[in-house]
């Protein structure tokens, strides 16, 4: 396997963890940006936890209050270019041992995949090799919206805007000794929007030898995990 796996990954367990209630880990979300022959398939899995917090707020002359809140922070566990030209039953074979080795969580683990360049077929690949992919189709338009319960039209402004308000907030983290991390601080360095004249965005970050790919599967796996509603009746069943 290429890339390598992070520490809670390296020691593959023989089956699917069940969530409990009384496990340390929340969720995971992993986020999957497929590629064709000239770009690379690219995996990320972010650890969702819930952070308390509190803030001080005054208005004019009124005396300080605290108010105690929580938020959402993001660990980046793991990031994984994989080889071009990687046939897509190796790529599921890759991700189910990944889901497989995920720690027991509270939530089911979310296996989010850009299914927009690739179209159904790899999709349907994995749904017949046992897992649970939500497809997000990708667009330049302006309306997210569901097509059914596990696949979703969405724009890619909603995608980058999300991981942008994640980032500038500093609620993901980012091991700076992560596989991948300097690629993936790179390529977000290098993502640019243009608006076209139609009033469409064009992300072209990577059009000149530059790819996006893990910025891409990090900003599904944001994306998915910041959604008001976590789904709670999506299971992954491993069984072939």
């Amino acid at each position: 396997m290429s890339g390598g796996i992070v520490d809670f990954v390296a020691s593959r367990q023989s089956h699917v963890p069940v969530p409990t209630l009384a496990s340390p880990h929340e969720g995971f979300v992993v986020g999957v940006d497929l590629g064709k022959h000239v770009d690379f398939t690219a995996i990320s899995i972010l650890e969702r936890t819930t952070v308390d917090t509190s803030e001080i707020k005054q208005r004019g002359f009124e005396a300080p209050v605290v108010i105690n809140m929580t938020k959402k922070v993001y660990h980046l566990r793991h990031l994984q270019r994989l080889r071009l030209g990687t046939p897509y039953h190796e790529v599921n074979d890759i991700i189910a041992t990944i889901l497989k080795a995920l720690p027991p969580a509270r939530t089911a683990a979310a296996l989010v995949v850009d299914a927009t360049g690739s179209g159904d077929p790899p999709v349907e690949a994995m749904q017949k090799a046992g897992l649970r992919p939500i497809a997000i189709k990708i667009h330049s338009g302006h309306t997210e919206n569901r097509v059914s319960s596990t696949q979703w039209n969405v724009p890619k402004r909603n995608l980058v805007s999300r991981l942008a308000v994640v980032m500038e907030s500093g609620r993901l983290k980012v091991a700076p000794d992560l596989v991948f991390a300097e690629t993936f601080v790179n390529e977000l360095s290098n993502f640019k929007v243009k608006i076209s004249v139609s009033g469409h965005d064009s992300y072209d970050a990577w059009r000149e030898s530059i790819h996006d790919d893990l910025v891409l599967s990090v900003a599904l796996a944001c994306w998915w995990a910041e959604r008001p509603v976590m789904p709670t009746n999506i299971k992954f069943s491993m069984e072939r």
